[in-house]
């Protein structure tokens, strides 16, 4: 099956918080044309910049990816909003907001995908180009590390994965978190199910120091998990008991579309972030000879007909 590429079929609107800046802000959303990207138009200050989403636009990955060119053009927060778009296979849209940070909403990709999934989509006529991974390509920090690898050509005697594969482990002394691990063969279904619910999460002995340093400033209970002495504050608790790893998935999801390609390969991290994902990135550019472009490849990821009849806005909970 090729897949073609696609936009939003009308255009839409978003408004929220942002999680550090703690400002109100309109994210509006248009369709844009095949083979275009994904454009940010940033209106702050009435100083209107245009920029792609992309690896060489990336300017800060702490705590959050942040894109921007200079130091006037600049978008925070841009993982949610880019892993709803790519997991749902949205390749080319143009987003303003009078702002310079994303709105959390409620902490996950949920409420983007929900957003979108009304708007709708459209195919394009243009093929949806995929990075094949040939070899292995690893990136290796204070004892936190990121791969990438080819997939195996045999899985249990099944005709083998050709798409995305993501398998991510987190190790934290907090014993509400400690070890989690979790796999996931990347699909417009399985995303929408098993990862973009999964909300961010902090520590509320690290909230004070973090907003001293001008960070957090619009965060609560509503935008996100946060773990207290004696367990989670959130009445509603958890949406996955690994919510945590998940959430790690839709981080490196958001993160990785700034490739403009989705991966025909295994992704394997652990204890990274949105640092090391952006190290790997690069290197992956820069290792030509470690993966081929292609566009005939049956990547399992956004065509408009391996989503069930029934998967709408209103039916995801």
């Amino acid at each position: 099956m090729v897949l073609y590429q696609q936009t939003l079929r009308k255009a839409t609107r978003v408004e929220g918080i942002g999680l550090h800046t703690g400002k109100k802000v309109k994210l509006d959303f248009f369709p844009a044309p095949p083979s275009s990207g994904i454009h940010f138009i940033s209106n702050h200050l009435n100083q209107k910049a245009k920029f792609k989403a992309a690896v060489d636009h990336i300017t800060k990955t702490n705590l959050s990816t942040s894109l921007g060119i200079g130091d006037t053009a600049q978008v925070h927060t841009v993982e949610h909003l880019l892993s709803a778009l790519f997991g749902l296979g949205i390749d080319n849209l143009t987003i303003q907001l009078d702002d310079l940070e994303v709105p959390i909403l409620d902490g996950s990709a949920l409420p983007f995908v929900k957003l979108l999934l009304e708007a709708g989509t459209v195919r394009q006529n243009r093929k949806k180009p995929v990075l094949k991974i040939l070899r292995k390509i690893t990136v290796e920090e204070n004892g936190k590390s990121i791969a990438v690898l080819p997939l195996d050509r045999l899985a249990n005697g099944k005709p083998p994965f050709s798409g995305t594969k993501i398998s991510y482990f987190i190790d934290f002394k907090n014993p509400l978190i400690a070890q989690q691990n979790y796999t996931i063969d990347l699909s417009r279904e399985s995303f929408i199910q098993e990862i973009a619910p999964a909300r961010t999460f902090g520590f509320l002995n690290e909230v004070e120091a973090l907003q001293k340093k001008g960070l957090i400033q619009g965060g609560s209970l509503d935008n996100a998990v946060v773990i207290g002495h004696r367990g989670i504050l959130n009445k509603e608790g958890l949406r996955f008991s690994n919510e945590f790893v998940r959430h790690k998935i839709l981080d490196l999801i958001g993160d990785f579309s700034l490739l403009g390609y989705a991966i025909q390969g295994h992704i394997v991290a652990r204890c990274a972030g949105h640092a090391l994902h952006a190290k790997l990135m690069e290197k992956i550019l820069e290792e030509k000879d470690a993966s081929e472009l292609v566009e005939d490849s049956p990547l399992p990821l956004s065509s408009p007909t391996s989503v069930s009849p029934g998967m709408t806005a209103s039916s995801i909970a």
